[in-house]
This record gives structure tokens, C-alpha cells and sequence, in this order.
């Protein structure tokens, strides 16, 4: 039999199965799509919606319990609103800006400091005092500068502003002081006197550059130099060793000098060093008038008969 299409028109062989597959398609488009059942998801597949309900649902008793004892057991923060740091400390200052030594909690340190300030305030027996620190903190802390410095800091901010209160402050801190640098190496460099200058060099720096309020109005890092040296916790020649200092980078260590001029002349006269920072005395001013004489005894001066000789000798 001959294929004809709809038309009566002579189909060939090699476009039969062409139509027949266009028939197909257009039967397969026309029937309705059978739907299955929806896939089942895994309530993986939201992460979103698992997160907020495992927020919404409400926490165990024994979490609850557990938050309220961390939160009783958190140390108040210190006045500011900082937090205090929960780690060891790594070098972070304390609340009077010393650098707390590395390995100290900032906790312990502000004990310390606590301690110190109480001791300065009350007039308690130093070495009480230093006991009590000896029980607090371990001997390498003791040791470090930081210890004295913090025992500065709270000098200058332990009285009333006057000059006698600073004074006195100043009495009261001095065995204390003794005992810290006596833990120290009087082989380190600097010298443990001398980093104790430094010190408060720049306690007084970061303070404003204090003064008291009577009588001349003396700078407040004046006072404590003269209390110190006359308490003998630094000697003359630490503070003429730090007057003559030139590596000395400490912040504010210019403004100092200015206020503390008269003090180092003192001190000066004490070594008998006469010579400003970094000279070195009278020995050159000898030799420059050693010099003189050998020039004067070669060249003939005006008047002489010799000069009168050398005049014929003129062009």
C-alpha cells in the first residue's frame, strides 16, 4: 500500500518516520502530566529554620542555672566601663596606666594596686606592706619596675594637692620603694634608681605635669626628686646619671628637665660635677689653656724684643 498524508498526497519512505514521531509528540503533549507526591525533605535542608527554632525553643533549667552562676561569679568592671581582660596579662596597662608584667591577671594587679593605695592612705608599717604584696604576687613581679611605678602613680594621686600632703605621700612611700628596688639587679642597666626617675618622669607626664597648689606652686615631680634623694631611694649620682642621659627616650622627658633645672644643680654640686649634661668637667678647659701656653710660647707677642727681630724679616 502507498502512505498518503492527510491530504491524499504520496508520502515516501524516508519522511514516515518523521510524521510518525511528530505524531507522538503532539499525543505525549496533549495528555494531562500525572503529579507524585511531593519529595520529602530532610529538615537539613533548611538550616535557617532550624536555627530559629532552636532559638525559640526555651533553654534547659540547668543552662539556665549555670549562665546566672557565670554571671554572679564576673568581676565588675573597673570605673570606665571596660571590661577587665579574662586572660593573663600580656603587657596591658592597669587602671593607673603601668604596664602590668607579663604573666600577672590584671585581676591580682588591681589587688596590688588596691594595696598600695590603702598602705600610703593609712600610713601602714612598710614592711607589712611588702609582705602582704610577697603573698599576692610572685617574686618576678615584685622585681619588675612595674611594681615601683605603680607605687609612684599613686603618690601623685594620694593627696590633696598640697605641698607639705605630697610630701608627707612621699615619706610614707619611701620604705616601700626601698624594698621593691632591693629585689632588683643593681647590675641591670639602667640602674634600678635610675629606671625609678624614669618613672616617674613619665607618671608625672601623663599626669598633666601637676603642681601643688600653695605656697610657689612647686611642679609635683620636683617635690618627689627632692623626697626621694633625701629618703636616700636614689642617690645623687642616679640623678645626675639620668641628667646626663642622652639615650633616654622617656615621653616627656624634656618638659622635666625645665622643672626640675635647680634640683640637678644640687644634685651636681653633691658629685661635684659642675659640668652641664654630657661634658665633661674641667678637663677640657684645662687642656684648651694648655693649648693656649704652647701657641703663646712659640708666637712673640706685640712689644717684646723678639717680635721687633721677627718685624725685619717682614716683606
Amino acid at each position: 500500500a502507498i502512505e498518503r498524508d492527510a491530504k491524499g498526497s504520496y508520502v515516501p519512505p524516508s519522511m514516515r518516520r518523521v510524521l510518525e514521531e511528530e505524531k507522538r509528540r503532539e499525543q505525549s503533549d496533549s495528555r494531562p502530566m500525572r503529579r507524585g507526591p511531593p519529595p520529602t525533605k530532610d529538615a537539613s535542608d533548611f538550616p535557617s529554620l532550624m536555627a530559629v527554632k532552636k532559638d525559640d525553643e526555651p533553654e534547659p533549667k540547668e543552662d539556665k542555672e549555670k549562665k546566672q552562676k557565670k554571671k554572679k561569679n564576673r568581676p565588675a568592671p573597673p570605673a570606665g566601663g571596660a571590661a577587665p581582660p579574662s586572660a593573663t596579662s600580656t603587657g596591658v596597662p592597669s587602671a593607673s596606666g603601668t604596664p602590668i608584667p607579663p604573666g600577672v591577671e590584671p585581676e591580682l594587679w588591681q589587688k596590688f594596686a588596691s594595696l598600695v593605695h590603702s598602705a600610703l592612705k593609712s600610713g601602714k608599717d612598710a614592711k607589712q606592706t611588702a609582705s602582704e604584696a610577697e603573698e599576692m604576687l610572685d617574686e618576678s613581679a615584685l622585681k619588675a619596675p612595674a611594681a615601683s611605678a605603680e607605687v609612684i602613680a599613686v603618690v601623685l594621686e594620694e593627696n590633696d594637692k598640697t605641698e607639705a600632703s605630697l610630701r608627707q605621700t612621699c615619706q610614707k612611700a619611701a620604705p616601700l620603694l626601698k624594698a621593691f628596688l632591693a629585689k632588683r639587679d643593681e647590675g641591670s642597666s639602667p640602674s634600678p634608681s635610675v629606671q625609678l626617675i624614669r618613672d616617674c618622669v613619665l607618671k608625672a607626664f601623663k599626669a598633666g605635669m601637676p603642681k601643688v597648689t600653695d605656697g610657689e606652686g612647686l611642679p609635683m615631680v620636683k617635690v618627689v626628686f627632692e623626697e626621694l634623694e633625701k629618703a636616700e631611694v636614689v642617690s645623687p649620682e642616679a640623678c645626675v646619671a639620668w641628667f646626663d642621659d642622652f639615650e633616654d627616650e622617656t615621653e616627656g622627658r624634656e618638659k622635666v628637665l625645665f622643672q626640675v633645672m635647680s634640683f640637678m644643680e644640687e644634685m651636681k654640686k653633691k658629685t661635684g660635677d659642675t659640668g652641664g649634661p654630657g661634658d665633661a668637667g674641667g678637663d677640657e678647659e684645662d687642656e684648651e689653656s694648655e693649648d693656649e701656653d704652647d701657641i703663646e710660647a712659640v708666637i712673640p707677642q706685640r712689644g717684646t724684643d723678639k717680635a721687633q727681630g721677627f718685624a725685619g724679616y717682614a716683606l
